[in-house]
């Protein structure tokens, strides 16, 4: 009987872990997969208004870390995110600009970039994603 004590706790214990384990793997999979978009609404007599709303998009890869892409305006970037314990780290970004940019319109999507780069955490909400980069938020809606 004294053997069997010591594998019942070790089973107990294992089954304990469980739990934590898928909600690692919930917490990863939030953004794995996902799509997201903001709108920006052009100021009213700015030039970009005659081209109409922007729309910034941001993919994660199917890992819980891997690739992310998206666009902003004319410009398509991508590069690698990291997921742990609701942290968010994008790193390794690079973007490629098209032609037809608004006055103004490529320094705009640089300092989107190098905000999404200070990412720190997010948070899911429904249909929000929530990026805190420091002294900043990007807030999405599902893409």
């Amino acid at each position: 009987m004294k053997t069997r004590r010591p594998l019942l706790m070790l089973m107990l214990s294992a089954i304990s872990l469980m739990p934590l384990a898928a909600c690692s793997t919930a917490e990863a999979s939030s953004l794995a997969g996902t799509s997201w978009v903001i709108v920006l609404e052009p100021e009213p007599g700015a030039v970009d208004s005659l081209i109409g709303p922007t729309e910034i998009h941001i993919e994660f890869g199917s890992a819980s870390g891997g690739a992310v892409s998206g666009s902003y305006g004319w410009s398509k970037y991508e590069g690698d995110y990291g997921v742990d314990a609701g942290t968010l780290t994008i790193t390794d970004v690079h973007w490629i600009t098209m032609a037809c940019q608004a006055e103004g319109g490529m320094d705009a999507e640089q300092q989107y970039i190098f905000t999404l780069m200070r990412a720190e955490s997010y948070t899911v909400d429904g249909d929000t994603l929530s990026i805190d980069c420091g002294d900043e938020t990007l807030v999405f809606g599902r893409g």
